[in-house]
């Protein structure tokens, strides 16, 4: 039997033992200096990758719609001539019950809506302009003007308040300094003067802001739609048409303005603000 010597067995245990495990040095922190300020890293926060909808659209403001104003004649605009039927005037209703219409002395007279009328709450008036009245005339009385207002201007999308008679009504005679969207008693020829000076100021005073060129007037009496020499109703600005083109009692309308002839003078808007009053 062989013993190993000292030798021997020191270099088995060399062969047999694994190596002490290597540790990586750590670099030791900087000793900041007694009372300077420490400085701390920054943590670094994880950047959220956004998700991309593919469906999703940018969205953008609709384009703001200029305000319009529609103004009308009364007498044979709104209205049409009292002993005239469906039949000849189609688009024309007379009022039940009878409200009485003193209009040109007509017998029978009970007040016969114009087509203009009867269609308001559908045409482009009523469904994108505010509304206003300049009449010769004066709607016999409360009850024919007030069933005028609420077929119309009460009736159309674009209105600041209720119309009530007379309360929104100034006579022509007494227009200095007054604001109003109603004018009745106004001179024929001169009527352009009350959209300028009582009708626009008064819309204004509500915040409603209509240029002149958005400006749409309604007669049935020719001088009325041109203005008077030296004073055409073009030099302010407005757009103005002759109504009941195809029906005349002499000078005058006989059927009344029709929707056909609103919507030929104003144009059609993709949309319309809704002002609840």
């Amino acid at each position: 039997m062989v013993v190993a010597g000292p030798r021997v067995r020191e270099a088995v245990s060399l062969a047999v033992s694994p190596p002490p495990p290597t540790s990586t040095p750590t670099a030791s922190p900087t000793q900041a200096p007694t009372g300077a300020p420490t400085t701390v890293a920054p943590t670094s926060i994880p950047t959220k990758t956004p998700t991309h909808n593919p469906t999703a659209t940018p969205t953008s403001a609709p384009t703001p719609i200029p305000h319009c104003l529609c103004v009308f004649d009364i007498d044979r605009t709104l209205t049409a001539r009292q002993d005239t039927t469906v039949g000849e005037c189609p688009g024309t209703k007379t009022v039940d019950p009878c409200i009485f219409d003193s209009a040109y002395g007509i017998r029978p007279s009970c007040f016969r809506a114009s087509g203009i009328t009867t269609g308001f709450a559908t045409n482009h008036c009523g469904k994108y302009c505010y509304f206003g009245i300049v009449s010769h005339g004066v709607g016999t009385d409360d009850k024919e003007r007030q069933w005028i207002f609420d077929n119309t201007a009460n009736l159309g999308t674009m209105k600041v308040e209720t119309f009530k008679s007379p309360d929104h009504i100034v006579y022509w005679s007494q227009r200095e300094g007054v604001k109003a969207p109603v004018m009745l008693q106004a001179p024929e020829g001169k009527k352009h003067h009350a959209i300028r000076d009582q009708i626009l100021p008064w819309y204004l005073e509500k915040g409603i802001h209509i240029a002149n060129s958005s400006v749409y007037f309604f007669d049935d009496i020719q001088v009325n739609v041109d203005g008077v020499s030296g004073d055409p109703l073009e030099e302010f600005g407005y757009k103005a048409t002759l109504v009941s083109k195809a029906s005349r009692d002499h000078h005058r309308g006989r059927c009344g303005g029709t929707s056909a002839e609103v919507d030929a003078l104003v144009p059609p808007k993709e949309t319309a603000t809704v002002i609840e009053v």
